[in-house]
């Protein structure tokens, strides 16, 4: 298990840098076009803001692996470690069950988008096709959440919060 695991995080890190690498160099192109060519290209930006969208939303299920999400422990640190242990376990619990409904969600939009046929404004792009790696981030967040539950529930993270 933890190989596959091992497999999804290296991925979805790669794919994080790509998209933000590809994103730089869409922006770039653009401003030299626009100040040194006098031309300003219609697709740059409208590509560079659905990579922005979507590195986000790869970001934010790195963020989840490791049980180093963004928090406020206030509660947690004043906590004895049994208490916190089963703190950090309904918090797993809530950003399990979180994940799974903006899963849901977005796979829902997903598809009344497909059925709209909406495409990108300046380039032949099916904008469901961004709302597919939406909801496919937010279940691997979820999956990162279950994870994170497994691993307080056998105390292998969770008492010392990771930094």
């Amino acid at each position: 298990m933890n190989r596959i695991f091992r497999y999804v995080d290296s991925a979805a890190e790669y794919l994080y840098m790509a998209m933000t690498a590809v994103m730089v160099l869409v922006i770039f192109l653009q401003v030299v076009c626009r100040y040194f060519f006098n031309h300003a290209l219609p697709w740059p930006e409208e590509v560079a803001r659905f990579l922005f969208c979507l590195s986000c939303y790869v970001a934010l299920s790195i963020s989840m692996r490791g049980d180093t999400n963004l928090r406020i422990t206030i509660l947690l640190d004043s906590l004895p470690p049994r208490p916190r242990k089963w703190l950090n376990m309904a918090c797993s619990c809530i950003n399990i069950l979180f994940f799974m409904v903006f899963s849901y969600l977005a796979q829902d939009i997903t598809w009344q988008i497909r059925d709209l046929g909406e495409t990108a404004v300046s380039i032949p792009f099916p904008t469901w096709i961004i709302w597919v790696g939406i909801a496919l981030c937010a279940a691997l967040a979820a999956l990162q959440a279950a994870r994170n539950l497994y691993l307080i529930a056998t105390d292998r993270i969770g008492q010392n919060h990771p930094a």
